[in-house]
């Protein structure tokens, strides 16, 4: 970590005198490897350095983009890549890591915070298929491959012993929920995206606004996807005031009952999508008892989710 540490003193200029010390932070399952490095002393500091497999590159160009100056996100400081070693991210201490329960107590940071990330003026620019961009498109293309790849996570858990075997649709009903969600997700309008806006990636900063993290994912799309995600980790109320709360900070207004009744198509869609890798961490043996605590958890919401659809139709 000594070159990562050097980039950051270059980049943060004048620091106080002090030690340095480094805090692995595991998360089994990922790509990377991530890491807390303080300086001690007098007027301590902390950042968090990522090291970003190739698949996750994007992430730097989120931050050094449309991220830049928009406080949605932990800002990046610095950047590392010593001669054929893998490149780090260094970012700003972003706080501690929202429990669900918090998001449930006040759905209405999280629906700001999602209001002014859906704000972010970026749009792709028109390019020839290539070089690859380094945004995710959350087209029609992009959602098909992922509930593809999700009905095959589940298929695996049901075979493995982790899921129920009625909670795997049946070929018509998951082409159903696709179908449906995606009409819904159309139906309210494009934004920046951070494309996998959960619980687990947003922190709380020492100023007590929210930021999001882990932006692998960003993009452009349908701006209801982020909101699904968010709302997969909610109540019903703690939904509607959410909701409600997002509306109010983008002035969008008027009719609640178009967004409720998108918002209730598209969330079998991203609850089935995590249902699905929870069941594969749990195969995996990840994350230990705090997936398999989850995913009954999981099971009841997507339940739930599918009738609640069912009766929007």
């Amino acid at each position: 970590m000594e070159h990562v540490i050097a980039a950051l003193r270059r980049a943060a200029g004048d620091l106080p005198e002090g030690s340095w010390r480094v805090e692995a932070m595991p998360r089994a399952g990922e790509a990377l490897e991530m890491a807390r490095i303080r300086l001690e002393g007098p007027s301590p500091r902390s950042w968090v350095a990522k090291r970003l497999h190739p698949r996750l590159l994007r992430e730097r160009a989120a931050y050094a983009g449309p991220l830049a100056g928009a406080d949605v996100a932990p800002r990046m400081v610095a950047q590392a890549e010593a001669a054929g070693a893998s490149l780090w991210i260094v970012l700003e201490d972003g706080g501690r890591a929202l429990a669900p329960a918090d998001l449930e107590a006040a759905p209405e940071e999280a629906a700001a915070l999602a209001a002014r990330l859906h704000g972010i003026a970026w749009r792709p620019a028109p390019r020839p298929p290539w070089p690859r961009p380094v945004h995710v498109r959350h087209g029609r293309r992009h959602l098909a491959g992922e509930w593809r790849i999700a009905l095959g996570r589940a298929q695996a858990g049901v075979v493995g012993g982790v899921l129920e075997a009625e909670l795997l649709p049946s070929t018509e009903e998951a082409a159903a929920v696709f179908e449906r969600s995606w009409a819904a997700v159309c139906t309210r309008g494009t934004s920046f995206l951070h494309g996998d806006l959960q619980a687990a990636n947003l922190l709380r900063g020492e100023d007590g606004r929210l930021r999001a993290v882990d932006w692998s994912q960003w993009g452009y799309g349908p701006s209801l996807l982020d909101l699904a995600s968010l709302g997969a980790d909610l109540g019903e109320r703690a939904r509607e005031r959410f909701l409600d709360a997002y509306l109010d900070a983008r002035a969008l207004g008027g009719d609640l009952r178009p967004w409720r009744e998108a918002l209730a198509l598209a969330l079998p869609y991203r609850l089935f999508i995590g249902l699905a890798v929870l069941a594969e961490y749990a195969l995996r043996g990840e994350h230990g008892e705090a997936v398999r605590d989850r995913l009954p958890e999981r099971a009841r919401a997507w339940r739930a989710a599918r009738e609640e659809a069912s009766a929007w139709r």
